[in-house]
């Protein structure tokens, strides 16, 4: 029997050869008859023992589930968290669930399982992805390639100081975490980018060791980030704003261009010039940083937005992006395929092309999470601060 070990193991039955055992579905149909539960439990465990592990055939995808359990379903970026379109079928007289899905052979999938309405990451893969609600099961296809990044002792590290911005715009007090480059200190004139959820480009998203990787390796020029952080206090999420402030908020800009940049200018050796300044954010983030700069071009032309929400504060960009006579603007703007943004996202992207907006704008047949905005970062600093 030809037997590869797979680069990921999860709840799917993953093959990247010809087995020569029977089909999934080929099992299913054998299995189905067999009314006598002892029996039919013995088939099943007989099968699943000759596959070593789960697989996938081809570009199809079995999700499967056994154990104690009435209702099981597979919620995930396949069926945008909704756990009915995720639905699994019971084999009769058995415990054992399955459902199919087809997938690009290169894509990644987020996931977790729903037995009963209890939400459990699934058992049977190890591999996980961290979100900003938690961890979710991690499914890779054969041709995925990963992005990782790592804390490397042996190149220079930015380091990090925290300002906290008492905003009389917001009524409120917001943490500033201030990536300042190594080596920068007799330079004069760094190029800015703020960054919206800031502690979650930090620690979800790597920001500041991808910073430290592409200035070791002068992809990149110096630059300081601002991580301007949600929340008022950082380990309570009640304290979270962001789906008011980042919904195309006038204020927050106010707060951003009158407070926070000001603050940094006479703390740090940063350039006053708005073509030195990048907005960037994913999500909601990516929408209040176009937003930005197609509303205050006076403060900030270039934004980073990835899976940006564009629907979301009565899908006030995409109005903006038909409204508008020129779009003098930079932008880099990313999506996943697999229930994202992507519908909107070319819709403003095609407006302000034909409005003299510099757009580059990148697909991947991933989901609305941090590993797939982690990936594009690199691309994403490259273009706005390459050497």
């Amino acid at each position: 029997m030809c037997r590869i070990r797979s680069i990921f193991v999860s709840t799917l039955l993953l093959s990247t050869c010809l087995f020569a055992q029977e089909t999934f579905d080929a099992f299913i149909v054998r299995a189905n008859p067999e009314k006598d539960s002892v029996k039919k439990s013995a088939l099943i465990s007989e099968y699943l023992s000759k596959l070593g592990e789960p697989f996938i055939e081809g570009d199809v995808v079995h999700f499967y589930y056994r154990g104690k359990g009435n209702l099981v379903e597979a919620p995930g970026e396949l069926n945008s968290w909704t756990p009915p379109r995720g639905s699994m079928i019971r084999l009769t007289h058995s415990d054992f669930f399955y459902r199919s899905d087809t997938l690009p052979q290169t894509a990644r999938v987020e996931y977790k399982l729903r037995v009963d309405s209890t939400w459990i990451l699934d058992p049977l893969n190890p591999r996980k992805a961290a979100g900003g609600f938690g961890d979710n099961s991690d499914l890779w296809m054969p041709q995925y390639r990963p992005y990782t990044i790592t804390y490397d002792p042996a190149i220079p590290h930015g380091r990090l100081d925290t300002l906290w911005i008492e905003s009389k715009y917001l009524k409120r007090t917001h943490p500033v975490i201030v990536y300042y480059p190594p080596d920068a200190a007799d330079v004069i004139g760094l190029p800015t980018m703020i960054v919206t959820d800031g502690a979650d480009y930090i620690t979800l998203g790597s920001m500041t060791l991808i910073l430290d990787d592409l200035i070791d390796s002068k992809r990149i020029k110096p630059v300081v980030g601002l991580f301007v952080d949600p929340r008022s206090v950082l380990n309570d999420n009640s304290t979270n704003e962001r789906m008011s402030e980042y919904g195309a908020n006038d204020a927050y800009l106010d707060f951003l261009q009158k407070e926070v940049v000001p603050a940094v200018e006479k703390k740090y050796p940063v350039s006053k010039s708005v073509n030195d300044r990048v907005m960037i954010g994913a999500s909601m983030g990516g929408l209040i940083s176009t937003y930005a700069v197609l509303a205050r071009r006076g403060f900030v032309t270039k934004a980073g937005a990835q899976s940006p929400a564009f629907l979301q504060a009565d899908s006030a960009v995409m109005k903006l992006s038909e409204r508008i006579h020129t779009a003098t603007v930079t932008l880099f703007m990313s999506s996943g395929t697999i229930h994202d943004t992507q519908k909107e996202a070319t819709f403003v992207r095609d407006k302000l092309l034909l409005k003299g907006a510099r757009i580059k704008y990148l697909e991947t047949p991933e989901g609305h999470n941090w590993t797939n905005w982690r990936k594009q970062t690199p691309l994403m600093l490259e273009y706005f601060f390459a050497r």
